[in-house]
């Protein structure tokens, strides 16, 4: 089971191989199987597997507080961030 970013903030939900996947409280969509993550990255949505920041560095949002592993927010599309750690 893998934990995927929507491609933007108003993608609150989505259906994938007879399985609806609603976003989160976390702003991501949770508990994916992995066969669908991949379905969704072939999709003409743009999804993104998210991770977790091993090192403790990432990004974090000004607008919303969102951690991000890149330097544009999964959960409000903002692209102003701040450098964590």
């Amino acid at each position: 089971m893998a934990t995927v970013c929507p491609p933007a903030a108003d993608c609150k939900q989505i259906d994938v191989g007879g399985r609806r996947y609603t976003v989160g409280r976390n702003g991501l969509f949770n508990n994916v199987a992995d066969s669908h993550v991949s379905a969704m990255k072939e999709g003409a949505e743009c999804f993104t597997p998210a991770t977790r920041f091993g090192t403790g560095r990432g990004w974090i949002c000004d607008d919303c507080g969102f951690a991000a592993a890149i330097r544009h927010c999964g959960k409000c599309g903002s692209e102003s961030l701040t450098r964590e750690g």
